[in-house]
């Protein structure tokens, strides 16, 4: 008797060590909530389309964002002019890339309100962005946040804009 209660005591210790090395990675990850930043500038490349209301906006540039240091930003853009009846104003739907250093990449969409000046020939725009995923150490980041910019309405068509809110990756538990 005494033999299989020191077996069965054996076996639930050897039972409570292995739990204890793999459990925390079958628990699952660790997430911790970090603040995200990023200033970038660049260029747009606004084209006309059959519709008059619509243009379609690439833009490209680089700046410096927490967590990717320098970075290199991508966007393709549609721009509404006729989303609410101003001709000043347009809804803009976007999808963004920012690339790290070592090609790590973030994928995000983002909705803003542009409106334009024509006298300064200035279009300012303010809205919020999302992380949708990503490569590399950014592979499913989460976050959002706001975002806000200005760009000129004359060729090269220089933009600038910040970025301010706050992500998530999961990593591996201890």
């Amino acid at each position: 008797m005494h033999n299989e209660r020191s077996a069965v005591a054996r076996l639930r210790m050897a039972i409570s060590g292995v739990l204890f090395v793999l459990l925390p990675g079958i628990a699952g990850a660790v997430e911790t909530t970090q603040p995200f930043f990023m200033v970038i500038s660049g260029n747009a490349n606004p084209v006309p389309t059959g519709d008059p209301c619509i243009l379609i906006n690439s833009e490209a540039g680089s700046g410096i964002a927490t967590a990717l240091g320098m970075t290199g930003w991508a966007s393709e853009e549609v721009v509404d002019f006729c989303a609410d009846g101003d001709p000043n104003t347009a809804a803009v739907e976007g999808q963004l890339v920012l690339t790290a250093a070592n090609g790590d990449e973030i994928f995000a969409v983002y909705h803003t309100l542009a409106t334009v000046n024509n006298e300064i020939a200035v279009i300012t725009f303010a809205g919020t962005y999302e992380f949708t995923g990503g490569t590399g150490r950014f592979d499913d980041i989460r976050g959002s946040g706001s975002l806000a910019g200005q760009g000129s309405l004359l060729p090269p068509f220089e933009a600038s804009a910040a970025m301010a809110g706050t992500f998530t990756v999961p990593r591996p538990g201890p």
